[in-house]
């Protein structure tokens, strides 16, 4: 049976990667946060409404015992050394009478490694998307380093601006610069334009029409247009019983 190391108060683990490590974990015993149903349609019919009203119930029960499933794992293996010092982060109660998320963002705050402020703003600042690197793995790398810099209510719209400053595709910045209700929703918005882009042929190849079948059709040659002889005008035109073909 596949088991789950404690965690080392003392150790050089970052929190934020053990947890992610242990809800990878408890995915395996088949605790996974459930999915949240879709919104309504404005105008649905009576019985999609009512439908729509109890997936919305149910979620909020499964959701509820998720969070009972998780906390209980959390404590089972986070180690005695760990569960002391969240006990004594919990005062009067105990980490049974916290909810899941409570306890553990008393442990994230508790077992963060310790980071000068104004290093880690330099760091912030400084990040660029390097070449070859996705959009996706530049906005995580920006979250990895924020968290540290103490932006306040601040914190999304550092994000926001750092990132669209530090794309070095001018086609992107273009399309997200007026910038998104939240940071997650404008590298949403990036990835797409990233993925739209990486599919255009760069300047100066050749494009290749795909027909009907599916298949690439071979790339047309292109002539220069010759002058017509002399005496002949330019948009002169041979007449045929059924149609007129211009020559130039």
């Amino acid at each position: 049976m596949a088991t789950f190391p404690p965690f080392a108060p003392n150790g050089s683990e970052d929190i934020r990667h053990y947890l992610a490590r242990f809800s990878a974990f408890i995915s395996t015993k088949d605790v996974v946060k459930p999915l949240t149903p879709p919104p309504l349609a404005e105008g649905a019919a009576e019985d999609v409404v009512t439908a729509h009203a109890v997936s919305v119930a149910d979620h909020a029960t499964a959701l509820a015992r998720y969070y009972i499933c998780r906390k209980r794992w959390l404590i089972a293996v986070m180690g005695k050394d760990t569960y002391a010092v969240l006990d004594g982060l919990c005062g009067e109660q105990t980490p049974e009478d916290k909810t899941c998320n409570v306890s553990e963002a008393l442990m994230r705050a508790r077992f963060r490694p310790a980071r000068n402020k104004n290093d880690m703003r330099a760091k912030f600042t400084k990040r660029v998307q390097q070449q070859g690197e996705r959009v996706a793995h530049f906005a995580d790398a920006l979250r990895d380093l924020v968290q540290y810099c103490e932006y306040g209510t601040f914190l999304d719209q550092a994000l926001q601006t750092q990132f669209i400053n530090n794309i070095p595709s001018d086609k992107i910045q273009d399309k997200i610069i007026e910038g998104a209700a939240d940071f997650q929703l404008q590298v949403e918005r990036a990835e797409r334009y990233e993925a739209f882009y990486s599919k255009q042929p760069a300047q100066g190849e050749p494009v290749h029409w795909v027909g009907k079948t599916g298949k690439p059709r071979p790339q047309r040659k292109q002539f220069s247009k010759p002058n017509p002889p002399e005496g002949i005008p330019k948009h002169f035109s041979i007449q045929t019983a059924s149609t007129a073909t211009s020559c130039w």
